[in-house]
């Protein structure tokens, strides 16, 4: 079984499995993106990690939302559209409805993360103390 069908199976009701159905096809129509797992989520690749689906509880509610995670959100240029909680590096759009999704939000961060991704390929590199 597939990651991602790992993912879904994960996943508490229909609605949010059909967001995640509806967020892979976006993703997947960029060439050469495929699907991987990495810390037990579907992280979607170009040529290194580019995002991946997170499902996230919302604050003071029973209810949850699926986040969709950009590994390199403080390095695209439309960064202020993204929500970096209390992260450094990793932005994310959370959504909990297909109606929720803001497409042209959505495709403007997926474009500029594929570019970077394609430009400059995520390395890291360990800090000496």
């Amino acid at each position: 079984m597939s990651i991602y069908d790992e993912f879904l199976l994960s996943l508490p009701n229909r609605n949010l499995k059909d967001l995640c159905d509806t967020l892979k096809q976006t993703i997947m129509e960029y060439p050469n993106t495929v699907i991987k797992k990495k810390f037990n989520l579907p992280f979607f690749y170009g040529n290194t990690w580019v995002c991946y689906l997170n499902l996230v509880k919302k604050k003071g509610s029973v209810d949850k939302e699926i986040e969709l995670c950009f590994v390199r959100g403080r390095e695209l240029p439309s960064k202020e559209l993204l929500n970096f909680k209390e992260r450094v590096m990793i932005g994310g759009l959370s959504y909990s409805t297909i109606d929720a999704i803001d497409w042209g939000i959505l495709k403007l961060l997926l474009e500029e993360a594929i570019h970077l991704d394609q430009e400059r390929p995520y390395s890291f590199t360990k800090k000496k103390n």
